[in-house]
């Protein structure tokens, strides 16, 4: 939690000072900061990262829980505007680390139990942008599609073999790279004629995905494990205008 406040703290002290210093900044002739052109910029995102679980025939667990805690993590992005008067519409592109939620869940009999565990590796977004420019300042919307690499898992951990080994082990995983959605708005203000200041907020859902149970035993279960997982965050970004 005190990630995601000190992100949000930043952005928000951050924006009141630049645009307070805002009008100083040398814009167009018809006035305001110029945001036609490429960029490219770090980004710092901190918020709640969910993973929503279940056990379908209870086969382990019927007490599947919901990962859900502050996660941060850090990236690059690139992009470019087009700007017509007030309007101002882009494409951006960004690749950042990843998120990771576990949790350990004991049978009635201890120490056995299961190790849940929901992971994004890493994730990427490619977004279009629309917004008004107000004076120095632009408000924007985005959506788009999300990338992200995940790892998904369910071990029964009372026998200490690897993860999703059939010897001795039953587990449900899944390791991929999904497409989901991603969505959002933000504020951005200039900090000099190259260098801008956004403070914006970042919806990231996946689709459910699910795998089947391998047990101990070659036959197997008809039981199955799935997981959705989605990501709310504040984000604060620098970037630098090729104008």
């Amino acid at each position: 939690m005190s990630l995601f406040r000190m992100f949000a703290a930043a952005g928000i002290a951050a924006l009141t000072m630049i645009s307070a210093a805002g009008p100083s900044i040398a814009g167009p002739a018809s006035g305001g900061y110029n945001w036609s052109g490429f960029y490219v910029g770090a980004v710092g995102s901190a918020g709640m990262f969910t993973v929503n679980e279940e056990d379908y025939w209870c086969f382990n667990a019927c007490n599947a829980p919901t990962l859900q805690d502050w996660d941060a993590s850090i990236g690059a992005q690139a992009g470019i505007n087009w700007q017509n008067g007030n309007l101002v519409i882009g494409l951006v592109g960004d690749f950042n680390t990843g998120f990771s939620q576990e949790e350990r869940v004991l049978f009635n009999t201890d120490p056995d139990g299961v190790i849940w565990k929901g992971e994004w590796n890493w994730y990427a977004t490619v977004r279009a942008k629309a917004g008004m420019a107000v004076g120095n300042a632009l408000v924007f919307a985005t959506g788009g599609i999300a990338i992200v690499d995940v790892d998904y898992s369910a071990r029964n951990f009372n026998n200490g073999s690897p993860p999703c080994s059939l010897v001795g082990d039953d587990c449900a995983s899944v390791s991929d790279t999904k497409v989901g959605a991603a969505l959002g708005a933000g504020a951005e203000f200039p900090l000099s004629d190259s260098i801008t200041a956004s403070f914006e907020y970042l919806y990231i859902g996946l689709p459910w995905d699910k795998d089947r149970y391998s047990t101990s035993t070659s036959t197997g279960t008809d039981d199955y494990v799935s997981w959705t997982t989605d990501a709310h965050l504040a984000r604060i970004a620098l970037d630098w205008h090729f104008h």
